[in-house]
């Protein structure tokens, strides 16, 4: 969705809290549809979900005080191009 956004004029700081919201909503409706059928280990989602609140929060804030949108956009863009290489790298070996 990223990379669409971005295409469609938003900023790319704009871009991925609108994508973060997207994400969102399918992945927890999918959650609520394998929950009857759920075994959890306890320990280990209370510590994943303290770890990822917890770099929500200082990634948030970070982005927020000191990355530009230009330089978000040229590490999403250089992202992209890693993944391509290496799904082309996949299909060739």
């Amino acid at each position: 969705m990223m990379p669409t956004l971005v295409m469609l004029g938003y900023t790319a700081r704009l871009a991925a809290a609108t994508n973060s919201v997207i994400v969102t909503l399918p992945s927890f409706s999918a959650f609520i549809t394998h929950l009857p059928s759920a075994q959890f280990d306890w320990m280990m989602l209370i510590l994943t979900s303290i770890t990822a609140v917890t770099g929500a929060w200082l990634g948030a804030r970070f982005m927020a005080k000191r990355v530009k949108s230009l330089t978000l956009s040229r590490i999403f863009a250089a992202a992209l191009l890693l993944l391509a290489l290496q799904r082309a790298y996949l299909l060739l070996v």
